[in-house]
């Protein structure tokens, strides 16, 4: 029990301190965030782009136009 206080404790000082921390754009993601960027979007395209149909009909001028 005392355990699952402190994992809540932890939580929410968690989202009562990150939003204030200065998160700077301009800097490059570090290779943990990358990792888990990347993961994330190959598995929301896998999951999802076997139920989606392609927008542009191929055909020679397509091609031709990139």
């Amino acid at each position: 029990m005392i355990l699952i206080g402190a994992v809540i404790a932890v939580l929410i000082l968690l989202l009562r301190l990150l939003p204030s921390i200065n998160w700077p754009v301009s800097t490059k993601p570090g290779p943990l965030e990358s990792k888990l960027a990347d993961y994330v979007t190959s598995e929301w395209v896998r999951r999802h782009a076997a139920n989606q149909t392609n927008p542009v009909n191929l055909s020679p001028e397509n091609l031709k136009a990139g």
